[in-house]
């Protein structure tokens, strides 16, 4: 009998090999076609960076790719056709690769890959950049002083890059004269500005090329002559406007409904329509801004009567710097922040540089009066900078600057969106993913994590102000009205003067600051709208899994996790951050049984 039950053992192993045998092979397939795609997937993102690199100069410097520092974009129909064919060739490739093979995780990188081909050929077939943006033709310059306060490669090497950069936007600006047909009425106005104060303050270049320029007579003269034709062709350029193209501006700024609809699908995947947008941003103002009106009266209601919460925001106070003590103050509320949130274990430590520098006068009213302007995704010396605007120390508006924008309860606003645990973190975060996900751009992801590390930062006790919940729900309201304007103007649910007016009448905006917001809302289609719609779902999912996993919740495990995914759509984010936090909840169980036994 036993030996009639070992012959029946063995007579079953033996029948079963062949399954074995089948199935591991199945597997091996599977995983060698994984790693074959893979390899196909990761050639394709080379060749797009390339393809950037060689049409689009610009573009490639702010990804980090410095081959082609020395040039700017070409701005001519027939290089942006052959770009168009290029990107299809890609596209065309990457739709060979067999998606199913691979992972949850590679199939994002896939989808998100798509996405941006997709999108820059969209963008380049049906935006009209060329023809219909006058300011486009200004970039070059935001290009060069940005790439010179970064430490990749040599100072020398790459001033004398921008420097060659400086002495072609002359001709960059002559191409404007011959692609400009119709564009917007406020595009031509804003671009004739921003010409004005590049004019005015284009000695806030010598700065960044002292050292470089140094007592070298060759490079100095060079460069006075750079300057020198540089002023010259802006003082064409803006005659060209003034004269030729603003009196027949009456393009449309706004996308209409199914651009608007192309860039919520295609690029942020979200899978409702813009008119059920427009409905969801509606709501969250109304709430946001009932919020701010109940701050506003526990903070100052008289103020409010009087003046609305922009008289109350007016008075917002505190101890502020002198002058020359500024970026001391500024860098130590920067320390302080990051032993705050390093105490209380809310969020990891990051490591990459930080440079507090002086904002140009000529990005006065074209970027934030202090803004943070992260590290190019694929350099590998990663360095980011706080950019702060400080007039003169003889101008007659420096007191008022100092006490409305440097006070302590706004600087510590401030940092803990920008730095910590904002921007600056999000930015060190992508030192460890991968190259699609460092170069994607995705607002809902980066802008909703810099909103909601001002939540955190409120909940950590890190605000020192009474004024702090005020402070709070007043970005909070511009942020949302600024999302609700962004659907409501370019679907034509409202038109540019009535946005105008609802900032003016909701926040008391001066008339040029409301217009403002509007210019940089119908430039920037969606940005606003996909920035809330990221923040409200980044607070949802704290809210998950502290219910879910209970006393297994560590807010600085979720923090990680949530920055490890890199620059990913929010829907697949939600995905993999369950992936991540089944794993980790698991992992928690077993540890907690085996301390049991």
């Amino acid at each position: 009998m036993r030996y009639k039950n070992k012959f029946l053992v063995f007579l079953l192993l033996f029948l079963s090999l062949p399954f074995l045998f089948s199935y591991e092979d199945e597997l091996s397939v599977e995983s060698t076609n994984a790693r074959l795609e893979g390899a196909r997937l990761d050639e394709i993102v080379e060749k797009y960076v390339a393809t950037i690199s060689m049409y689009d100069p610009e573009r490639a410097t702010e990804l980090g790719v410095h081959d082609n520092d020395y040039l700017l974009t070409d701005r001519e129909y027939n290089v942006i056709n052959k770009e168009i064919e290029s990107l299809k060739l890609l596209m065309k490739d990457l739709s060979k690769i067999d998606r199913d093979v691979f992972s949850y995780r590679r199939q994002t990188d896939y989808d998100v890959l798509y996405s941006m081909i997709e999108k820059d050929i969209y963008e380049l077939e049906n935006l009209n950049f060329i023809s219909m943006r006058p300011q486009y033709y200004l970039k070059p310059l935001d290009v060069i002083f940005f790439m010179m306060g970064k430490d990749f490669d040599n100072y020398n090497v790459r001033a004398s890059n921008a420097m060659k950069r400086l002495a072609l936007v002359p001709s960059v600006l002559y191409q404007a004269e011959r692609n400009l047909t119709r564009p917007p009425k406020i595009w031509t106005e804003y671009t004739i500005k921003r010409i004005d104060l590049l004019i005015n303050n284009i000695g806030d270049f010598y700065p960044v090329f002292r050292n470089y320029i140094g007592l070298d007579p060759t490079i100095k003269s060079n460069f006075e002559t750079n300057i020198d034709n540089l002023k010259k062709a802006l003082d064409r350029y803006k005659s060209y406007l003034v004269n030729d193209v603003l009196k027949k501006s009456d393009g449309k700024a706004y996308t209409g409904l199914y651009t608007y609809g192309f860039y919520l699908e295609r690029w942020h995947k979200i899978v409702y329509n813009p008119r059920k947008a427009l409905k969801i941003a509606k709501k969250i103002f109304q709430r946001d801004y009932k919020k701010l009106i109940e701050e506003a009266q526990k903070i100052n209601p008289q103020g409010y009567l009087d003046g609305g919460v922009g008289k109350v925001y007016s008075i917002v106070s505190g101890d502020y710097p002198k002058y020359d003590e500024v970026i001391k103050f500024i860098s130590d509320q920067i320390e302080n922040s990051k032993n705050h949130f390093d105490e209380y274990k809310v969020v990891t430590f990051p490591t990459q540089r930080l440079l507090i520098k002086n904002s140009p006068g000529f990005f006065k009213d074209v970027y934030p009066s202090i803004f943070y302007y992260g590290a190019y995704p694929l350099d590998r010396e990663r360095e980011s900078e706080l950019y702060i605007y400080l007039p003169s120390d003889k101008s007659e508006e420096l007191n008022s600057v100092l006490s409305s924008l440097y006070s302590q309860p706004k600087i510590e606003f401030f940092i803990s969106g920008l730095i910590m645990p904002g921007l600056h973190l999000k930015s060190d975060s992508l030192r460890s993913v991968n190259k699609i996900r460092k170069i994607a751009n995705q607002p809902a992801i980066e802008q909703g994590w810099m909103n909601y590390s001002e939540d955190v930062a409120y909940e950590m006790g890190y605000f020192s102000s009474i004024y702090s919940p005020f402070l709070l729900s007043y970005v909070r309201a511009i942020r949302s009205l600024r999302a609700y304007m962004d659907v409501a103007y370019h679907i034509e649910e409202m038109d540019f003067d009535e946005c105008v007016s609802l900032f003016k009448e909701k926040f008391q905006f001066p008339d040029e600051v409301a217009k403002n917001e509007m210019v940089n809302i119908s430039l920037n289609p969606t940005y606003y709208y996909a920035s809330v719609y990221g923040y409200e779902n980044i607070k949802e999912l704290k809210k998950k899994y502290v219910g879910e996993e209970n006393k297994y919740f560590d807010m600085r495990e979720f923090h990680s996790d949530l920055l490890s995914v890199g620059n990913i759509p929010v829907e697949n984010l939600k995905i993999e951050l369950k992936e991540i936090r089944k794993e980790r909840l698991k992992s928690k169980l077993l540890e907690e049984e085996y301390e049991e036994e």
